[in-house]
């Protein structure tokens, strides 16, 4: 479940916008390229070394984009599948350039500063690359970020509705509840389901199930199986 989560949050960050309906043809021949590395960002993730050169020629077999040599010299477009690393984990989607890069190819040489502490020093790798990357396309907004006014007939960012925190002296701390993106999201959406259904089944995407029933008349009662 967690991974399908993590492959949508990739498609909704990756996929591109265009304004010009000419570029529907190009978005076309995308979307694929698109779709097999967010696939190899989520339902990939998690395997070891010898399972990802078994997916990445699962993969490679299912997919309909001819195999081409490629090299930093003459990198591959995303018309074509690159071969001169052992696996597609090896590589990310330019979606600027259109091509596939390898990660090994963006590592900066490492420049040393005498000035630094031995703990602010970073050696660049292909993990610091790749994380970065990573950090950088899923900082961007998405409609994950977004929920619909049905009222005013608007895009509402959830990160507006949190109110400013007002600490009181008097509560315990088992009763402190901080607003946050996740708070307000949670409370908007057993609202919803209160006023829209009346009764409503929950389930949370964890490692064991979470059953949250809401009765018509607002009160609730959970039920936790493993």
């Amino acid at each position: 479940m967690l991974q399908v989560t993590q492959m949508c949050f990739m498609l909704d960050a990756m996929i591109p916008v265009y304004e010009d309906s000419d570029n529907e043809t190009i978005l076309g021949d995308l979307l694929e390229c698109i779709f097999i590395q967010a696939l190899y960002f989520s339902l990939g993730a998690s395997l070891l070394h010898d399972g990802r050169l078994d997916f990445d020629d699962f993969v490679k077999r299912q997919c309909s984009l001819l195999v081409m040599e490629d090299s930093p010299d003459n990198k591959c477009t995303f018309r074509n599948i690159p071969s001169a690393e052992p696996s597609l984990f090896d590589y990310y989607l330019d979606l600027k350039e259109k091509i596939w890069v390898a990660w090994k190819w963006k590592v900066p040489d490492y420049v040393h500063d005498r000035n630094l502490k031995f703990s602010e020093i970073l050696v660049p790798t292909v993990d610091t690359v790749r994380t970065s990357w990573l950090l950088q396309l899923m900082n961007e907004p998405s409609l994950f970020d977004y929920y619909l006014d049905l009222k005013e007939k608007i895009w509402v960012a959830w990160k507006w509705k949190v109110p400013d925190y007002v600490h009181d002296r008097n509560l315990k701390f088992s009763e402190i509840l901080v607003p946050t993106v996740d708070t307000v999201r949670t409370s908007w959406l057993l609202e919803l389901m209160n006023e829209e259904s009346g009764k409503s089944h929950l389930v949370d995407p964890t490692r064991f199930e979470a059953s949250l029933f809401l009765s018509s008349a607002g009160r609730s009662s959970m039920r936790m199986t493993p």
